[in-house]
């Protein structure tokens, strides 16, 4: 198997030919960011990649004992959330740049949030005190697959956008591209273990915050957790078993959707008595907002069972999460 280290000697030779090849009339051609943007934007539009399996993970309440959890949080969500994320990435990576043929500009993603995230995992994994713990060992692992990650990346970068795929025919491609997507395949899986570990302790801190918030009768708390957690079992529900792709088990699901427009009504009215700023751009409004646009493609994926309705769903979920995070990293009080 050709190594990273051969690599690298054989990748500037191809970025001299190429240079030397276009010195002199280099002309204006898509970039590659713009390329990869336009290809990000396709997919959205079709719907096409899953951002993270499980959506955005809501950070702890800020103590002491929280913060190596949410260094977990801040790490997983750097890296899974976001168009620019891994599994959109690897969406172009394996159905866009290693289908090209070079006659045309070759996209190549670089997932942002790759460094940010292994910074916070790092910081996590240097606050643990006892014996390391599953999600532990599996955040240890992720630092190491996205660090290869991260180097291959930089390393095959030039190539790239030097676009040394057309004077030597794909083979530089042909022989980067299938190192590059182990390094995905290896970091995806481990990422998808800690995500279903922190799924499970965010479930857990949720059903705690809503009991905490129910005996301080704050409401605007109280309905916004809920929000969530009626949106994290309903996105749950239609994904196991690709429940979604069927016309069975949408009764339940409709049961589900009528808990969520009953929390959502429940917050924008305590928000209503509160004393607390209402802004639909940001914080809770904005959690609203995306909540709200998740049920309404609710009724899109009832009707056609299309993977597209569900990604477009889990994206909304995504973004409500990060909102209500912002809500939380801004201050210990949410109802006040």
């Amino acid at each position: 198997m050709f190594k990273l280290n051969g690599l690298r000697r054989f990748l500037p030779v191809l970025m001299v030919a190429g240079t030397c090849f276009l010195s002199g009339c280099y002309f204006a051609i898509p970039t590659m960011v713009e390329t990869v943007n336009q290809n990000r934007n396709i997919a959205e539009a079709e719907g096409a990649a899953l951002e993270s399996p499980t959506g955005a993970i809501k950070l702890f309440e800020r103590t002491d004992g929280n913060r190596q959890v949410n260094a977990y949080v801040r790490g997983y969500n750097s890296m899974m959330v976001g168009q620019w994320s891994l599994m959109p990435s690897y969406h172009v990576l394996t159905t866009k740049t290693m289908k090209a043929d070079g006659r045309s500009t070759v996209p190549y993603p670089m997932v942002k949030g790759l460094e940010s995230g292994i910074q916070q995992f790092r910081q996590g994994l240097a606050m643990r005190a006892d014996e390391a713990s599953e999600l532990d060992t599996a955040v240890q692992e992720a630092v190491i697959a996205a660090e290869k990650l991260l180097m291959d990346e930089k390393t095959s970068l030039p190539y790239f956008r030097n676009q040394g795929y057309r004077q030597d025919g794909m083979r530089g491609a042909k022989t980067v591209l299938p190192i590059l997507k182990g390094d995905y395949d290896r970091l995806i899986a481990v990422m998808n273990r800690i995500g279903d570990q922190l799924l499970v302790l965010q479930k857990q801190e949720t059903e705690r915050r809503i009991q905490v918030f129910a005996d301080n009768h704050d409401k605007v708390g109280y309905y916004a957790e809920q929000c969530l957690l009626d949106a994290q079992d309903l996105m749950a529900f239609l994904k196991q078993d690709d429940i979604y792709k069927k016309r069975i088990g949408y009764q339940y699901a409709d049961i589900q959707v009528q808990e969520l427009h009953r929390s959502l009504d429940g917050l924008k009215t305590a928000a209503g008595k509160s004393s607390m700023a209402w802004d639909e751009n940001r914080g809770l409004g904005a959690m609203y907002t995306q909540l709200h646009e998740l049920v309404e493609l609710y009724g899109s994926l009832k009707q056609g069972q299309r993977s597209v309705s569900y990604n477009r769903m889990m994206r909304r979920y995504s973004d409500a999460v990060m909102q209500y995070n912002a809500v939380v990293e801004a201050g210990p009080s949410i109802g006040h």
